[in-house]
């Protein structure tokens, strides 16, 4: 199986699909989901994930995510080789790939060097902070916290302090972590 990195925006045609839901057409679809993330473009909100499908199924998956989530086209990058297109009925419309708007699980654009793409190697520590950047995840300053031996609950912690509680899911956190980051974001100072 090969891997793809993917970004699926999230507001479409007046809603906001949420994260669960897109994450179930992708599964339906025949798409495993390695890794994901929710992060926000310049224009929405993005599931970016890492996905494995053997390559002479990707088109027709990724086009049957398109028709379950009303997507015009699903930006689809070769992990192997990192060359991108889009996929999907109207892709056409939207013109060619382009790597400069492709957002990668940490949030760095495609099109910057393969190193500081990779999540997976050193990048350094965050400037004024002991995080590390592969640490760090797709929120960041917002962290998602796990408690629990057993059973594993999730929560948030945000800039301003507030620290929710460890009672949700992993998907309850970050939909909440992406709420509060919202209401924040539209403070007045």
């Amino acid at each position: 199986m090969t891997q793809f990195y993917i970004n699926v925006g999230l507001n479409v045609k007046g809603y906001t699909v949420s994260a669960p839901a897109a994450r179930g057409a992708l599964r339906d679809a025949g798409l495993y989901i390695v890794q994901s993330n929710v992060l926000c473009s310049d224009s929405e909100p993005t599931l970016i994930a890492i996905v494995q499908v053997e390559q002479f199924v990707l088109e027709a998956a990724i086009n049957n995510v398109c028709e379950a989530l009303d997507q015009d086209c699903i930006a689809v990058v070769d992990m192997d080789t990192r060359q991108g297109r889009l996929i999907g009925p109207r892709a056409a419309a939207w013109g060619t790939f382009n790597p400069s708007y492709f957002l990668t699980l940490t949030g760095r654009r495609l099109n910057e060097t393969a190193k500081a793409a990779a999540a997976d190697v050193y990048q350094g520590h965050l400037p004024g902070s002991g995080v590390q950047v592969h640490s760090a995840g797709g929120l960041f300053p917002w962290v998602i916290v796990a408690k629990g031996a057993d059973t594993v609950r999730y929560g948030f912690i945000a800039p301003d302090g507030y620290c929710s509680p460890c009672d949700m899911t992993y998907e309850q956190a970050a939909t909440a972590a992406l709420a509060h980051m919202r209401l924040y974001a539209n403070r007045k100072f």
